[in-house]
């Protein structure tokens, strides 16, 4: 253990190989620090020699849309990944550092660059695909069947610019300025009937006006025909109040009148009661005194037979 210590610590092999991963780590991490630094939006914007590129990507579906997802430049401009996209990145950077340096912009015919030639230079059949991997989405036209099938079959020679060549950056061509004319056609509709509007509703106002003396008499006559409501119900109130208060007397003088019968109804059935034990007590008695009658005059014959013997 002694000696291989001793020969890492002195080795040259040893501290070349630790100094050779440190550095690779160190250029690793500067490169991805500075790979993401220089691929936002942000970055691209502050030396693009294009001009109106970030107003014309702003107004294009990649930016506008009804899902909200904002697709950046290095999206479209620049390959997915792997070694494509770092030499494609820095053949970007450095056309872009020499034009933003180097060249006078005002001799540069930007018409001619907005061409498919010349937007094949730098996008990417790559790019497209890896976000638009379904050819055939919910709610697709035919038109566009058609031409996705067209494009599945001829992928040598179509790419998808051939036909979303604006779709990056908008552009008004005819048919963006067709679209454009209906809308400011239909905005002069818009316009023509609210002001239509606006005279009906100032042709009614003006009949209000013109009608609210009669509008004042009806209110009026509706606030007295309130105030009279009011009094009949309150007088209504009353007359209920009035009419409770007796049917409460009466109440308790029926159930005076039902205790009072009651009462007497008691009175009578425990009277008839004790007339009626009481003749049974007298019924009993004569009863008794019967028997001893007979008794005795039993006794007498019993007597009279035993002495006559």
């Amino acid at each position: 253990m002694g000696l291989l210590r001793r020969f890492l610590f002195k080795s040259k092999l040893f501290w070349g190989l630790v100094s050779g991963c440190l550095l690779t780590g160190a250029v690793m991490y500067v490169g991805v620090f500075v790979t993401q630094s220089t691929s936002t939006n942000t970055y691209c914007q502050s030396c693009h020699v294009h001009p109106q590129a970030t107003a014309t990507w702003k107004q294009g579906p990649h930016f506008r849309n009804p899902s909200g997802v904002v697709v950046g430049c290095v999206d479209c401009h620049l390959p997915p990944e792997g070694l494509p996209y770092f030499v494609e990145k820095t053949k970007a950077g450095v056309r872009d550092i020499y034009g933003y340096y180097l060249t006078d912009l005002s001799e540069i015919d930007w018409e001619s660059k907005r061409t498919l030639d010349e937007a094949g230079r730098f996008t990417f059949e790559e790019a497209c695909l890896k976000c638009h991997q379904e050819l055939f989405p919910t709610g697709l036209s035919d038109k566009g069947v058609d031409a996705h099938l067209h494009y599945r079959k001829n992928r040598a020679d179509v790419r998808c610019i051939n036909c979303h060549l604006w779709t990056g950056h908008f552009h008004e061509g005819p048919e963006q300025q067709m679209q454009i004319s209906e809308e400011m056609q239909k905005s002069i509709q818009d316009m023509l009937s609210t002001s239509f509007e606006q005279e009906e509703i100032l042709d009614k106002t003006q009949k209000l006006n013109s009608a609210s003396p009669q509008i004042n008499d009806a209110a009026l006559k509706q606030s007295q025909l309130q105030d009279n409501t009011r009094q009949l119900i309150g007088q209504l109130i009353d007359l209920s109040k009035k009419t409770f208060f007796v049917s409460s007397q009466l109440n308790n003088i029926m159930e005076n009148v039902m205790s009072n019968m009651q009462n007497s109804i008691n009175h009578l059935e425990n009277r008839n009661a004790s007339q009626a034990a009481n003749e049974q007590r007298r019924a009993m008695a004569g009863f008794n005194s019967a028997l001893l009658s007979l008794q005795e005059s039993q006794n007498r014959l019993s007597q009279s037979s035993s002495s006559s013997g």
